[in-house]
């Protein structure tokens, strides 16, 4: 992936840029001699959601400026059932039980929203 302009959170502009390009692949068998083109088939659409943390705040989507001035930063990603498939934690800062409760719950609820916009891309 090659990023062109940067203003924060590149995990989820890369994550949600490799799986469009996934989605709209045609994978070139006629080229190798292996029967027609087809697209590659994309079972599942993983949307991750970022999160950081600034004193007390949590922010979801940080900016370049948002994330200069996080202590914590916290990556979840869901599949179409909701479940985490992976998750990634940044910087030096720390999350509670209870945070990290509400970052998935909202992984899970902003996944449901993005999933169209990305299948539909």
């Amino acid at each position: 992936i090659h990023v062109l302009d940067y203003d924060g959170n590149l995990f989820d502009a890369c994550s949600y840029g490799a799986v469009a390009a996934l989605s709209s692949t045609i994978a070139p068998a006629k080229a190798q001699g292996l029967g027609d083109d087809f697209p590659l088939p994309v079972e599942h659409w993983p949307v991750s959601v970022t999160t950081a943390k600034i004193k007390d705040l949590l922010l979801v989507d940080p900016s370049l400026d948002e994330e200069r001035m996080a202590d914590a930063r916290l990556t979840v990603t869901t599949d179409e059932n909701g479940d985490i498939r992976t998750m990634q934690k940044g910087l030096s800062g720390s999350f509670t039980y209870e945070e990290v409760k509400r970052i998935i719950e909202t992984a899970q609820r902003v996944g449901r929203d993005i999933r169209p916009l990305l299948q539909s891309s």
